[in-house]
């Protein structure tokens, strides 16, 4: 509740800049316990040996997709409040999936630490809209209610007009 009635410069701050800095590190941390050459075998687990893994992967994100159009729907259905298991789910995946580039073995230190702070500012910024917009009546970015107002005064004129 904190980030969503927080500035939007804070939660923004506590939610995007800081795991970003610390994705930034993770290469640098783990590459001084690991060896690039122990890493460099890591490499191959991410990649694909033939066209049967494209294809794989090309269905699963085609079923991510159905499945997210379908998630979407029930949230304009919903109350609009994201559930705790969703939050848990979102910041879990968030860190795993940004745990997973400390891993790779990239030549290129400074590199391999850039790539990992361009995702994990991606996907950060993505759970700061969501953040953001989960209580849609409250903090920095929330409806307005002059919006309402305005509908109402328009069906008051129409309503006028039609006696």
């Amino acid at each position: 509740m904190f980030l969503t009635t927080a500035p939007l410069w804070v939660s923004g701050a506590l939610l995007v800049g800081v795991p970003t800095l610390l994705a930034m590190a993770g290469p640098i941390v783990v590459r001084r316990y690991v060896s690039l050459d122990r890493l460099t075998t890591n490499n191959e687990v991410a990649g694909f040996a033939d066209s049967r893994g494209v294809a794989i992967l090309s269905e699963i994100l085609h079923q991510l997709s159905v499945i997210t159009e379908a998630r979407r729907a029930r949230l304009v259905k919903a109350s609009g409040i994201v559930p705790d298991i969703i939050w848990l789910v979102l910041f879990g995946g968030a860190v795993l999936t940004i745990g997973f580039t400390f891993f790779f073995g990239a030549e290129n230190l400074r590199a391999q630490s850039m790539m990992t702070g361009a995702l994990a500012l991606l996907i950060f910024s993505g759970l700061l809209v969501i953040v953001s917009i989960d209580h849609p009546f409250t903090g920095v970015v929330k409806v307005e209610p002059v919006a309402i107002f305005e509908v109402l005064e328009d069906l008051g004129r129409s309503h006028a007009v039609g006696r």
